[in-house]
């Protein structure tokens, strides 16, 4: 047996419910992309009006520390420092070649420093043949005047040395049972073929 239905029309408080719900959601819809718009605009009104935050303070480290960013070879010492490192033409016998350059951050003057180290070779047993050497080179407003070579600890001495505006600050390290006068003797010779590469 089949059964005739007859489709009823909608009535009138279902078509009001659903033209509501349409609202509804339009109106959620608007107000999201009103509140997007503000927040962009605000974002734009306080970067336009606003100064630009500080610069960070500089690193504070305990005395006899000091904070160094690691450069990548000779051009990346001119960039960061605005001149060419003075390269060593000769070495001691027994340091490395290589050097590792390094820049200081800016000290109480503003002037920052460029750092040359040349490690120490080692034998097949692990023991240094030769000193460890470090440069520290600047271009202070006025100059520092040379000094001669100067001890500044067990195996260690320091000179300072001019290289047309460039002052240098040479330091050695050498580890081990080492005379101070056979150390004192490789570093004056390192010094004067410095002093003999400036000049010429």
């Amino acid at each position: 047996m089949t059964l005739a239905t007859q489709r009823r029309p909608l009535q009138p408080f279902r078509l009001t419910w659903l033209f509501a719900r349409s609202l509804a959601c339009a109106a959620i819809i608007a107000a999201a992309l009103y509140a997007a718009l503000y927040v962009a605009s605000d974002m734009r009104d306080r970067s336009a009006t606003q100064p630009p935050a500080p610069a960070a303070p500089d690193v504070q480290l305990p005395d006899g520390f000091e904070l160094l960013t690691p450069l990548a070879d000779a051009a990346a010492f001119e960039q960061a420092l605005g001149f060419a490192p003075v390269v060593p033409a000769t070495l001691p016998a027994g340091s490395d070649s290589r050097p590792r350059f390094d820049a200081t951050q800016p000290d109480a003057t503003g002037v920052r420093s460029g750092e040359l180290r040349f490690t120490a070779r080692r034998d097949a047993a692990g023991a240094p043949r030769g000193p460890s050497l470090l440069l520290i080179e600047s271009r202070p407003a006025r100059p520092a005047a040379e000094a001669p070579l100067r001890a500044i600890g067990a195996g260690s001495s320091e000179a300072t040395a001019r290289c047309g505006a460039t002052t240098i600050t040479a330091r050695f390290y050498f580890a081990g049972a080492v005379d101070d006068s056979a150390a004192a003797a490789v570093a004056q010779r390192f010094l004067d073929a410095l002093r003999s590469q400036c000049a010429s």
